[in-house]
């Protein structure tokens, strides 16, 4: 099958007169067509001069040079299902739409945000309908095909979130042109804000949560909490998957904005005033607010609890108890905590795979996140092969986060891309200038670290702080060793981690194949405030065979893979403490138990990954700065003569004891 000759397309797509089920918009949404459908529409599509592209599902995807070439391609369809017999269902009609915009077609499969809007609008349409979105009617009103006439169906707000935008209809004479009116967001009972920017990047997330709400409309839990730390965007994600449902909920979906509350107490008040529900003399307000719920088939968005995460569980256990239709979905750094909570972990962005060329970057969704909201800022940039390794490196460096890669990509306006890449070593100065308009703690990176920061308890504030010199993975085991002092006593850190795990503020992760059963890696949202001397971060991920989990570790046994464990443990160790010799000024004594962390690893052949050397190296050349180079090298010599077992001799010292 030939390539479409450009980047801008004119797409078909269609489905079944039917709506389509929640959990399946918008991809699967088009999987079960007619047979006539799948027989007339490559013909009609190659008389057109269009293609057909792969797509997921089945979803039937045409691609045209010329908007007309495609109007008279979903007209001639239209005009031979009419004819058709479509067995089980004679006559079945199929609704159509058209959009115009540039299409993403990595290895072959179409995606992105044209082919996101055309979903979106496709879904609002009627059986024998073609709807056209604006971008394609402006073309085709200055010259439409003979016989083709546009009906206005005015302004319309899809389940995008986007601003509303003009809808047209073709109609031809032969074909029917009367439709009931369109299944957009005005046609349901909601208060969905306004977003004027593109939602990227989401499609795996969404698609599972929308299952997960898809099963709380009809009788599954119907408490899904949405987590995770700050700025990973939990609020964006869990309005598009409402906007999703609308249909699905006859009593509507409603938003209640947390975020400017300070006050637990007038949480009901808060809820109340959304949902247009009035105090009563000598009634409590919750009596009033549940008996107005208790028979509404309600979607409620509770965003941003973490501040009032006590007075928002006790206020929808209350409301959960008493409404057996209603839904809630909270959004929070921490669940909840009630009986019956489904938890929704929200992750970072996709980050480039660095076993791929620099360049691909750009195809990850942190990378198209980054570069759609660089666009917006500035329009005419133009993205080199060296720019797109810039942005695999912001990416990273950013890990995925969506509001630091926004921040980020707003500063393209004045500074060319690489020197961002460049200057993110001092991204709490750089990564400043978000919307006025937005929350005072997502205007800048700090703002944002410290909200997170504020709301932890003193211990906890200790061991984040001491975490810091940590970028990548550790055990239980390790930051017992390496972040343990008077005031923080090692017994206490797993428990303090767990805590942290809880609140989004450490992210866990889980490894298959039995070398490694648990290690931490410190979130992009970790606060730059710190009980140890900043700026001595790197990356280091631990590899821990069984049996050397968080409180079982012991001297190295004798069978290899679990003696490969205890080794590797025994580098993490040694690095953990280079960096906190380096904090504390002491770079020579850095140097030498860098460099036996290096002879660890060299014996053993388990060099550093491309991943860990980006922070681990910057971090080693800042212990350096300013050293004496001859002082530095013998230092540094002392550490790398150590043979393994006098390196892992060194390590024991620190590790905790059997």
């Amino acid at each position: 099958m030939p390539n479409p000759p450009s980047a801008v397309y004119t797409v078909l797509q269609a489905a079944l007169a039917d709506p389509a089920p929640p959990d399946a918009m918008p991809a699967a949404a088009f999987a079960a067509l007619p047979a006539p459908l799948v027989t007339l529409l490559p013909p009609l599509v190659t008389a057109a001069g269009g293609y057909l592209l792969p797509t997921p599902a089945a979803v039937p995807c045409a691609v045209f040079p010329t908007i007309p070439a495609a109007v008279r391609a979903a007209v001639a369809l239209q005009r031979a299902l009419q004819g058709a017999a479509a067995p089980p269902r004679p006559g079945l009609p199929v609704r159509l739409a058209l959009h115009r915009g540039p299409l993403a077609i990595p290895d072959g499969l179409p995606g992105g945000p044209t082919l996101d809007r055309l979903a979106h609008l496709l879904a609002t349409g009627h059986g024998g309908q073609i709807l056209l979105s604006q971008a394609v009617t402006l073309d085709l009103a200055l010259t439409p095909p003979t016989g083709v006439f546009l009906r206005d169906l005015g302004r319309h707000r899809l389940a995008d979130l986007t601003p509303a935008e003009r809808v047209a209809q073709v109609t031809v004479a032969d074909l029917p042109a009367d439709f009931p009116p369109l299944r957009s967001l005005d046609a349901f009972r909601h208060n969905l804000p306004v977003h004027p920017t593109s939602f990227v990047g989401r499609s795996t997330e969404l698609a599972t949560l929308r299952l997960r709400l898809a099963d709380a409309a009809t009788g599954g839990p119907r408490l899904l909490t949405l987590i995770g730390p700050g700025g990973t965007g939990k609020t964006r994600l869990a309005l598009h998957a409402a906007a999703a449902h609308l249909a699905q909920f006859a009593g509507g979906v409603q938003l209640v904005e947390l975020a400017p509350l300070a006050d637990p107490a007038l949480l009901p008040q808060a809820v109340a005033a959304v949902l247009g529900v009035r105090e009563e003399p000598a009634r409590p307000l919750l009596a009033t607010l549940t008996a107005a719920l208790q028979a509404r088939h309600l979607l409620l968005l509770l965003d941003n609890c973490e501040h009032l995460i006590q007075a928002a569980a006790e206020l929808t256990a209350a409301l959960l108890s008493a409404c057996p239709r209603l839904v809630i979905l909270p959004s929070s750094r921490e669940a909840l905590g009630l009986p019956g909570e489904s938890v929704f972990r929200v992750p970072p962005l996709a980050l480039p795979d660095l076993r791929t060329p620099a360049e691909a970057g750009r195809d990850s969704a942190a990378g198209r996140l980054f570069l759609d909201r660089a666009c917006a800022v500035r329009p005419d940039l133009v993205v080199t092969a060296a720019d797109a390794a810039a942005v695999t490196t912001i990416c990273r460096r950013l890990d995925g986060i969506p509001l630091a890669l926004e921040l980020a990509a707003a500063q393209v306006r004045e500074v060319p891309v690489a020197e961002i890449a460049a200057r993110l070593d001092d991204r709490f100065r750089l990564l400043t200038g978000g919307s006025r308009t937005a929350l005072p703690r997502h205007q800048t990176l700090q703002a944002l670290i410290d909200w997170s920061w504020d709301l932890l308890r003193p211990a906890e504030q200790r061991l984040l702080a001491r975490l810091g010199v940590f970028v990548g993975g550790w055990t239980a085991a390790t930051a017992s060793a390496i972040c343990a002092n008077p005031t923080l006593p090692a017994a206490d850190i797993p428990a303090l981690l767990t805590r942290l795990v809880n609140t989004s503020l450490v992210l866990r992760d889980e490894y298959e194949g039995g070398r490694a059963i648990a290690s931490w890696k410190r979130s992009a949202s970790t606060p730059a405030k710190s009980c140890l001397p900043p700026a001595r971060p790197r990356r280091s991920t631990i590899v821990i065979a069984p049996g050397l989990g968080p409180g079982r570790n012991r001297p190295p046994p004798r069978s290899p893979a679990p003696r490969l464990g205890y080794w590797l443990l025994a580098a993490e160790a040694l690095e953990g403490r280079a960096a906190l010799a380096a904090g504390a000024g002491e770079p020579l004594q850095a140097a030498r138990l860098f460099a036996a962390a290096a002879a660890v690893r060299t014996a053993l052949g388990t060099p550093l990954t491309p991943a860990e050397r980006e922070s681990y190296e910057p971090a080693v050349a800042a212990a350096q700065a300013g050293v004496d180079p001859a002082a530095w090298a013998a230092a540094w010599a002392s550490g790398a003569r150590l043979d393994l077992q006098q390196a892992i001799a060194e390590a024991c010292a620190v590790l905790p004891a059997a």
